[in-house]
C-alpha cells in the first residue's frame, strides 16, 4: 500500500515538532515531512511531490499564499491546506482562492488526521493521472469561494443568526437571485412568493445555504456561458427539491434532511468540471449518450476512465463537505458500490436524481433499494415528484 506523503509548512519549529509528536501514530500510513519556510517546501516538492501540503499563513520571505499559489500552478494534484491562528481578514480572502481547506490553530490532532484523511479519501476514485493533470490544467480544482468561507464563519458564530448569513449571500446578487429561485420552485410547494433574500435564508437553513453557495459559485465560475451549465443548474434544481420531497414523506431528521438536499444540488458538480476542462468535447460526449442511449456514467467512464459521480465526489472530499454528501455524489449512479445501505442521503439522491430523469423508475437499481427496504415508497415519491414538476410548469 502506498504511503500518503505530506509535506507540513511552518517557520516556528516547535510547530513542526508538535505536530510530529501528535501524529506520531500514523508514521507507518504517512511519510510526513517538514519545512520550515516556503523556499524550503518548494525545495522538498522538487525532490519529490506531496500527496498533502499543510502550511502556516503568515511566514516570513514567502506566505502561505504565495506557497500555496505556486503549489496550485505547479503540482495542481497536491492537496493545499492551511493551518494558522492569523486573523488578517485580507491574506484569510487570499488564502481561500489556493487553499482547499483552512484550519485554525490550535488544531486538535483528530481534527488535522480526519481532514488530511478526508481530502484524499476518493483519490482512488480519479486515479487516472489523464484526468487529474485535466482537473488541474488551469488553477487546479477549484478552492472554495471567499463568500462560502465567510459564511462558514458565520455559521460558527454561536451568537449569529441565519439574517447574518443571509446578508453574506446578499452581497453577491446573482446568488441571492439563486436563493430566491430555489426557495420559490414548486417542490417547496409554499404557496408564496418569496422576495427577500432573508425570508429564503431562513427557509432555507444553515446547511443549505451552504449548498446553494458552493453550487451557485461553481456554475458562475466554472462555466460561465455553457448552455449545458445552465441545463444541469435546472436539473440540480429539481433533484434538490425532489431529494426535499422525499426526506419530508418519510418524515427525516432534519440533519439527515439538509445532507439530502445539499447531495441534490451538489451531485453533478463533476460535469461542471468536465464541461470547464473539455469544452465542447464533453458537450458532444453527453450528446453521443443521449442519442445512443447509454448511461452517461457509463459513456464517462468508457472514454475518459473517470465518471463525473466520481469526480464530484472527489472534488466535495477536497473541501471537507461531510462524508454523507461526499458519499452520495460519489455512489448516486451506483449506490451498492457505497457504504452499508440505509435510507440516508446516498439512497435519497439515487432515487430523486432517477425519478427526475425518467419517471418510469428503470434506472433506480431494484437490488440496492430492496436492501435498503425502500422499495414499496418509491410508487408515492415518483407520485410526489411528478406533481411538483407538473406544478413547475
Amino acid at each position: 500500500m502506498n504511503r500518503l506523503a505530506v509535506l507540513f509548512v511552518d517557520d516556528e519549529p516547535r510547530i513542526l515538532e508538535g505536530i510530529g509528536r501528535m501524529l506520531r501514530g500514523m508514521r507507518d500510513l504517512w511519510d510526513m515531512r517538514f519545512a520550515n519556510d516556503g523556499a524550503a517546501a518548494l525545495r522538498e516538492l522538487e525532490r519529490a511531490p506531496a500527496n498533502v501540503v499543510v502550511t502556516d499563513m503568515r511566514m516570513p520571505g514567502m506566505t502561505g499564499a504565495d506557497l500555496l499559489e505556486q503549489v496550485k500552478s505547479r503540482w495542481p494534484e497536491t492537496v493545499r491546506i492551511v493551518l494558522s491562528g492569523q486573523t488578517d481578514r485580507a491574506l484569510v480572502n487570499r488564502v481561500v482562492q489556493c487553499a482547499h481547506q483552512c484550519l485554525g490553530k490550535p488544531c486538535a490532532p483528530d481534527l488535522l488526521r480526519s481532514t488530511i484523511e478526508r481530502s484524499c479519501a476518493l483519490r482512488a476514485l480519479v486515479a487516472d493521472p489523464a484526468i487529474r493533470r485535466l482537473a488541474g490544467a488551469v488553477e487546479a480544482l477549484p478552492s472554495v469561494p471567499a463568500v462560502y468561507d465567510d459564511l462558514m464563519a458565520v455559521i460558527a458564530d454561536e451568537n449569529a443568526s441565519v439574517a447574518d448569513a443571509a446578508a453574506i449571500v446578499a452581497r453577491d446578487p446573482a446568488m441571492s437571485a439563486k436563493l430566491l429561485q430555489v426557495v420559490n420552485s414548486a417542490f417547496f410547494g409554499l404557496g408564496r412568493k418569496i422576495s427577500h433574500p432573508g425570508d429564503a435564508a431562513t427557509l432555507l437553513g444553515f446547511d443549505a445555504l451552504r449548498a446553494l453557495v458552493l453550487t451557485a459559485n461553481a456554475f458562475q465560475s466554472l462555466s460561465a456561458g455553457s448552455a449545458l451549465a445552465d441545463e444541469l443548474w435546472r436539473h440540480a434544481m429539481e433533484v434538490s427539491g425532489a431529494c426535499r420531497l422525499i426526506a419530508r414523506a418519510e418524515r427525516l431528521d432534519r440533519s439527515l434532511a439538509d445532507h439530502a438536499f445539499m447531495a441534490g444540488m451538489l451531485h453533478d458538480a463533476g460535469q461542471l468540471l468536465y464541461e470547464q476542462r473539455m469544452p465542447g468535447t464533453y458537450a458532444h460526449l453527453v450528446r453521443a449518450s443521449r442519442d445512443r442511449g447509454v448511461r452517461l456514467d457509463a459513456a464517462e467512464e468508457a472514454l475518459l476512465h473517470v465518471s463525473h459521480a466520481s469526480l464530484g465526489g472527489y472534488l466535495l472530499s477536497l473541501w471537507g463537505l461531510p462524508d454523507a454528501i461526499i458519499e452520495a455524489v460519489a455512489f448516486h449512479h451506483s449506490p451498492l458500490r457505497g457504504p452499508v445501505p440505509a435510507l440516508g442521503a446516498l439512497a435519497i439522491l439515487h432515487v430523486a436524481d432517477g425519478l427526475v430523469e425518467d419517471p418510469s423508475g428503470a434506472s433506480l437499481d431494484t437490488a440496492y433499494l430492496a436492501a435498503v427496504g425502500t422499495s414499496d415508497r418509491v410508487p408515492a415519491w415518483t407520485a410526489a415528484i411528478a406533481e411538483a414538476k407538473a406544478g413547475a410548469m
